[in-house]
């Protein structure tokens, strides 16, 4: 299970009425609801008991952001109020195609390699706060992900193994974006995971 990490604590920062930066809440954030933001996942891979556990720190659903703003609740479906915004953060899925959503996930670690790849139209800006992951994409491709390491994924297909001996964290900002050309892999199996092809194996991280 993905034990050994605590609930984030959430610092929102904003400009005041006298034109000072202060802060304007900080708070503990809870986990998603996995019933709501991951309808029909498998609760042995995702969730308390499972290999990955998710929060939703903030998110906004047209950007730009306008400014000023007072900090205390995420302009996302539903215009929640700041004490509705946990529970607003907890039940939303994918940002919109204007929108951002900013994401924490720790991962226990496995020695199964994954065999079931996921991928949006976003764009997922991703940095390894802690441990070491191995990131597969759907056609074969591997590199492993150190401590400060970061990934840009481009509206790809992939999966994540923890291969460390501790929990592995990582935070992403997650951008919406439209898709024009050609067609993303839907989320799938694929026997790519089971071994990287030959001359597209980047496992030593560089």
């Amino acid at each position: 299970m993905a034990e050994g990490f605590t609930n984030p604590r959430r610092i929102v920062t904003v400009i005041d009425e006298r034109g000072e930066s202060r802060i304007a809440r900080i708070d503990t954030v809870p986990e998603v609801d996995y019933d709501a933001a991951f309808p029909g996942a498998d609760p042995a891979r995702t969730g308390p008991r499972g290999l990955m556990r998710v929060w939703r720190l903030w998110g906004h659903d047209e950007l730009p952001f306008p400014l000023p703003s007072d900090g205390l609740a995420p302009m996302i479906a539903g215009d929640p109020s700041p004490e509705d915004a946990d529970a607003a953060l907890r039940e939303s899925t994918l940002p919109p195609e204007r929108g951002m959503r900013v994401t924490m996930v720790t991962f226990a670690p496995s020695e199964q390699r994954p065999v079931r790849f996921s991928g949006h139209d976003s764009i997922d800006v991703v940095w390894v706060l802690r441990g070491r992951l191995l990131h597969i994409t759907e056609g074969g491709d591997e590199v492993i992900l150190e401590t400060g390491d970061c990934l840009v994924q481009c509206g790809t297909s992939g999966a994540y193994q923890n291969i460390g001996d501790g929990p592995a964290t990582i935070g992403a900002v997650v951008m919406g974006a439209r898709r024009d050309g050609r067609v993303r892999p839907r989320s799938s199996r694929s026997s790519a995971a089971e071994a990287p092809r030959p001359g597209h194996s980047k496992t030593d991280g560089r």
